[in-house]
């Protein structure tokens, strides 16, 4: 009750008119009102309550009088407050209009519903100089791979001028698929799946795309007679190779890709295991499943190329 008296008591224009001379206005004649005596009781109520200095008011009289006229409010327990909806009816043939005022308990709210996704990638820069990170981004649900490009770029301080982002698909440890602006919706991409987005230069988009792919072994156990297995692990490298004359150059690029992820060479030395890498070169990604050359990298002798603080 003490809910419902104070949104009453603080309605404005109710309050204006209480406190006005209100009883002129009350339909005593009405059969199916309260003669005027809940009005009074409601109006001497409001003028207790808006006089200055007056201490905290007990509303028992329009208590009373309340439950005289509707005797489910007599008592002490306790009920609910209602609002009520307006219902203006107009009548099409004499345009009477009918006013109503239906009591309700519950008010039925649609739930506000997001229009927009968070996605988290893994951004790779192409000229070896910056460690993998992960990137989280906000796009519209229903939009298109550009709104994620878009975003994209902005979190990552992308170069327009001359880099570009290469979105893929990464699934066990390979290239699935590529992502492009003009077929794929963003709703269509799953929260579980493992995007990750390459920084590529835009000067030699028609270079050759050197993908790298990660293999370790897995030796059996040393009582099995099994020949050891490779196993795929990490993310892919990707670069562009302008001019590919021998496996060195590949050799060279891996290894520029890789820098960021030098250990010292104590910890390397240490931790050393056999490397492979597996490139697959292919100028539109179509292929990029079918490796086409195989590059064995390991600590033979002092003449080769790399030695263990290179891995």
């Amino acid at each position: 009750m003490n809910s419902a008296i104070q949104c009453l008591a603080h309605s404005p224009k109710l309050v204006d008119c209480f406190l006005g001379d209100y009883r002129k206005e009350i339909n005593q004649e009405n059969p199916i009102g309260t003669k005027g005596e809940l009005a009074l009781a409601f109006g001497d109520l409001l003028s207790k309550l808006w006089t200055p200095g007056r201490t905290p008011v007990a509303p028992a009289i329009f208590k009373r009088k309340l439950a005289d006229f509707s005797p489910q409010f007599s008592g002490y327990n306790q009920h609910d407050s209602q609002g009520q909806y307006q219902s203006t009816l107009v009548c099409p043939a004499c345009n009477k209009k009918s006013v109503t005022f239906d009591p309700f308990m519950y008010l039925s709210l649609p739930l506000p519903s997001t229009t927009m996704r968070t996605m988290t990638l893994t951004v790779l820069s192409t000229d070896g100089r910056n460690l993998p990170s992960p990137i989280t981004v906000t796009v519209p649900k229903c939009g298109r791979l550009k709104d994620l490009n878009g975003a994209l770029s902005i979190a990552c301080s992308l170069r327009d001028i001359d880099e570009m982002l290469m979105v893929v698909e990464i699934y066990k440890n390979k290239i699935f698929r590529p992502m492009t602006e003009s077929s794929d919706s963003v709703a269509l991409i799953r929260d579980e799946d493992k995007l990750v987005a390459y920084r590529l230069p835009k000067d030699n988009q028609n270079s050759l795309l050197v993908v790298f792919m990660h293999e370790r072994v897995e030796r059996p156990c040393k009582f099995e007679r099994a020949m050891p297995n490779l196993k795929l692990f990490g993310i892919p490298f990707v670069a562009r190779l302008d001019d590919l004359s021998t496996g060195f150059d590949l050799h060279k690029l891996y290894l520029k890709l890789h820098s960021p992820l030098l250990m010292p060479a104590e910890d390397a030395c240490d931790d050393y295991d056999d490397v492979g890498i597996t490139t697959s070169e292919d100028s539109t990604m179509e292929n990029v499943l079918s490796p086409t050359i195989y590059i064995g990298l390991d600590t033979g002798t002092k003449d080769d190329q790399c030695s263990c603080s290179d891995f």
